[in-house]
């Protein structure tokens, strides 16, 4: 995640000693973007569907419950497609998709706008989701964080 915390200079290749390191991990971010963004859409209006009389920290605790799982699951799918896309590569084409996706001001906004939300997810549910345990409710705020980051995003995008 060196690209999240890096500031986006243009020197080279001395910028990404580790490109195949950066790609994985960029991929897997990704992956647990993604896999968040479907449950926090489709998890609040069929739990209200299901159960009318469901109460807002239900909906937010099984919505928690289902980005986290969406979010591993997201992660583990794309290290696989990861290797099997770039598996054929030169290490030249690799950098070079590493370097396009470090230099792309959109991923790099995007990037650091979910992980800024998974942060701040964190904390919130681990204080407000905290019936479940401290550390399940920084995990279950975190990964809504994750997928709210992505449409605070898009948003964004919009805006600028």
């Amino acid at each position: 995640m060196a690209f999240v915390f890096k500031r986006v200079e243009k020197d080279g290749v001395e910028q990404i000693p580790h490109a195949t390191r950066e790609l994985y991990e960029h991929t897997i971010l990704k992956g647990a973007q993604v896999g968040t963004v479907l449950p926090i859409v489709f998890s609040p209006p069929i739990l209200y569907a299901l159960n009318r009389k469901i109460t807002w920290n239900e909906v937010l605790l099984r919505t928690g419950k289902y980005t986290l799982r969406g979010s591993i699951i997201g992660a583990l799918l794309l290290f696989p497609m990861t290797y099997m896309r770039i598996r054929d590569q030169t290490e030249e084409q690799i950098f070079d998709r590493s370097y396009r996706i470090r230099y792309n001001k959109s991923q790099v906004r995007c990037d650091r706008i979910t992980v800024a939300t998974a942060g701040i997810g964190a904390v919130v549910g681990a204080m407000n989701l905290s019936s479940v345990g401290l550390v399940t409710g920084g995990l279950y705020g975190a990964s809504l964080g994750l997928g709210l980051g992505v449409f605070l995003h898009i948003a964004i995008s919009q805006i600028i």
